[in-house]
């Protein structure tokens, strides 16, 4: 599966969803371990995501979760996780809140610092989608600050400009200019990478 997913990554990094997508409704159709067919149906929800299926994705989740129940921490994270990265574009203000609050005690408990930053990510968007600016400022400095230790460059590109964002009703131009300037030395690495407006997912 771990190299099914390297195959994966790479046909989305050339914007081939939809190929992807085919990938895992076989690998989920075969598995026969449900280890295997959890992480086909989590790789298949992230693809139908992107592609904006998002009913699809939500169904999706949904049986990915039921073979959940003996996987890694981590791994409930991200099921949690990208239940909230669908219903955030849906505007689903209390499901996308609901499925944020989630994932970061999984992925704290799971003690790894993709899943850490990443559930703060989504809980940021999650307030921020609410109106609460300022727990989504908190949200977004404590991704920020992850990513940074752990040396995570895209999600820290993905996340710093949402600290700015959450600024806004609360405070003057120059500090949200600061806070998107501040990521220009690791925007610089980024730029040209298709995948760079996915990586807070």
């Amino acid at each position: 599966m771990r190299l099914l997913s390297v195959l994966v990554d790479a046909l989305r990094n050339l914007g081939r969803t939809e190929a992807s997508i085919a990938i895992f409704k076989e690998a989920e159709q075969a598995a026969d371990q449900v280890d295997d067919k959890c992480l086909a149906l989590i790789g298949l929800a992230e693809g139908l995501r992107i592609a904006s299926r998002y009913e699809e994705a939500l169904e999706t989740l949904d049986q990915a979760e039921k073979h959940a129940a003996d996987m890694p921490a981590k791994i409930r994270a991200r099921i949690f996780h990208l239940w909230g990265g669908v219903y955030f574009p849906l505007g689903d203000i209390k499901q996308c809140r609901t499925a944020q609050d989630m994932p970061l005690k999984f992925a704290r408990d799971s003690g790894d610092p993709v899943s850490e930053a990443s559930s703060l990510s989504g809980l940021g968007d999650a307030y921020y989608l609410q109106g609460l600016m300022r727990d989504a400022r908190k949200s977004f400095d404590n991704c920020v600050a992850v990513a940074r230790k752990n040396e995570l460059g895209r999600i820290e590109v993905a996340n710093r400009h949402m600290i700015g964002w959450s600024r806004i009703p609360a405070a003057p131009q120059p500090a949200q200019l600061s806070d998107q300037g501040g990521c220009e030395p690791q925007a610089a690495m980024g730029r040209g990478d298709p995948t760079l407006r996915s990586a807070r997912y």
